[in-house]
C-alpha cells in the first residue's frame, strides 16, 4: 500500500431507512473460485490464438494484429480483476483473523457508515467486500507498483514471487534481476494496452499502428500466468499457515 492511509468512502445513508434500504451484495469468493475466474478468462483469451493464426494462414495479417491486440486488453482486463478479487480474498481473511493482520491493513480508515454495516451484520464479510470494491474499485492494479502494493498489503514476499514469475533470460544482462526485468514487462504491457484501448494502438505524431506479433500475444500471456500463479501459491501458503 502506498504510505498513506486509504480511507474507504461509503454513500450517504438517509437516516431510519435501514430497512427499506436495497443493498446489492458483494460477493466473497474463495480462493479456489479466485484463481477459477481468471483460469476462465484466460482460456477465453487464448482460445482467440488459433482465429489468429488462420488469419495468417489466409495472408490476412491486419485481422490476425486486431486478436492479438484484443488479446493484450483481456490479458490486462482478466490480471486486473485477479488482483481486485485476490485483495479482496485476503482482506477478509485479515479481517477474520485467519491471515495474520499487516501494517497495510491496519492503516486503512472506514467511516462511520462501514463501521455501522459492519455493526448491523455480525459474523458476515459481504460489508466488508461491498466497500473494499468501492475503495479498490477504480483501481487498475496490472503494473508492478500497483501489483507490489496489493502484495505488501496482504503480506506477500513481493521479490520471492517476482523471481519465481519472471525468471531471467539468458540472454539478459549480468546485472539484470528478475525484480527489475518483471516490472519492466508489466510496464510495458500496461502501456500497449492504454495504446491499444485509447489510441487504436495508433502513434499519435503520424497514426501509424505498432506493429504486433503472434509471438508477443502468446509471450505476454504466459508472463501473466506465471505471475498470477505465483501470487494464488503464496495466497495459499497463506490458508495452509
Amino acid at each position: 500500500m502506498a504510505k498513506s492511509s486509504r480511507k474507504i468512502n461509503t454513500p450517504t445513508r438517509a437516516e431510519n431507512t435501514r430497512d427499506k434500504r436495497q443493498t446489492n451484495t458483494a460477493l466473497c469468493f474463495t480462493l479456489a473460485e479466485v484463481k477459477a475466474h481468471f483460469t476462465q478468462n484466460l482460456a477465453a483469451i487464448r482460445a482467440q490464438t488459433a482465429v489468429a493464426d488462420e488469419m495468417l494462414k489466409r495472408g490476412d495479417r491486419d485481422e490476425a494484429e486486431f486478436i492479438w491486440r484484443t488479446q493484450i486488453l483481456y490479458l490486462e482486463s482478466a490480471l486486473d480483476y485477479y488482483m481486485h478479487e485476490l485483495t479482496n480474498y485476503g482482506m477478509v481473511q485479515m479481517f477474520a483473523r485467519r491471515w495474520p493482520r499487516t501494517a497495510g491493513y491496519a492503516k486503512i480508515k472506514l467511516e462511520i457508515g462501514a463501521i455501522d454495516e459492519g455493526l448491523a451484520a455480525p459474523g458476515s464479510a459481504e460489508w466488508l467486500v461491498s466497500y473494499l470494491s468501492e475503495a479498490f474499485g477504480r483501481d487498475t492494479l496490472t503494473n508492478y507498483p500497483r501489483i507490489k502494493d496489493q502484495a505488501d498489503l496482504l503480506g506477500f514476499d513481493i521479490r520471492a514471487v517476482m523471481q519465481t514469475a519472471f525468471p531471467l533470460p539468458k540472454s539478459a544482462p549480468k546485472r539484470s534481476n528478475p525484480v527489475g526485468y518483471g516490472s519492466e514487462i508489466l510496464s510495458e504491457l500496461c502501456t500497449r494496452r492504454n495504446r491499444i484501448a485509447h489510441q487504436t494502438d495508433r502513434d499519435p505524431k503520424n497514426a501509424r499502428q505498432t506493429p504486433i506479433s503472434g509471438k508477443y500475444a502468446a509471450d505476454s500471456i504466459n508472463h501473466i500466468e506465471r505471475l498470477v500463479n505465483t501470487l494464488h501459491k503464496a495466497a495459499e501458503a497463506k490458508d495452509r499457515a
